[in-house]
């Protein structure tokens, strides 16, 4: 489960578009993808399929040949699992949560703002990068560096069909394979 939680953080073909404004909404997209997950000791891979509507996610992961099912559903105040044997853990913090089971977490609230390729426009931002266009390349927030690449068109508009964040020795890695409206 704590895993899981992980990929939750986390929870995103390269053709150079228009750059994303930092403070649309962007609340509402559906995305399949593949994510990776690396620290001190620990590493894990999934397929992933995101649903978000406003600050609630719908997220359901898995791994090679669809073993390991998790189904997480919440927003930044809760969070309810459950696991491919169908136990369910629920009505708990997600930032908490991952901090006490993993030592550390990844900032809930400003990963939809990250996986399409802009920053959360309720934090702080430093070190921007743009691209000769303007794309949105790399910035830093909350403890994290975060780069977009890979951006393409879609339904949604421009999005990157690659999204890195790291910290420390954390590193995230999603790969954006469809981006839908939800």
């Amino acid at each position: 489960m704590a895993v899981a939680l992980l990929l939750v953080g986390v929870l995103v073909s390269g053709c150079t578009v228009a750059r994303l404004p930092e403070d649309a909404s962007g609340a509402e997209f559906r995305l399949r993808g593949k994510i990776a997950v690396r620290g001190p000791g620990d590493a894990f891979s999934a397929s992933f399929d995101w649903i978000q509507t406003g600050e609630a996610f719908d997220i359901e992961l898995w791994g090679p040949l669809g073993q390991g099912r998790v189904h997480l559903r919440g927003d930044a105040g809760r969070l309810t699992v459950t696991d491919a044997r169908g136990a369910t853990t629920s009505g708990i913090s997600a930032e908490p949560f991952m901090a006490s089971a993993l030592g550390w977490s990844v900032p809930i609230s400003a990963l939809p703002h990250w996986v399409r390729g802009r920053y959360d426009p309720r934090s702080t931002v430093a070190e921007q990068r743009r691209t000769a266009d303007g794309t949105l390349a790399r910035f830093e927030q909350l403890g994290w560096t975060v780069e977009v690449s890979r951006w393409a068109e879609s339904a949604l508009g421009p999005v990157p069909g690659r999204v890195v964040a790291v910290q420390r020795e954390r590193r995230i890695v999603i790969v954006c394979k469809e981006w839908l409206v939800a």
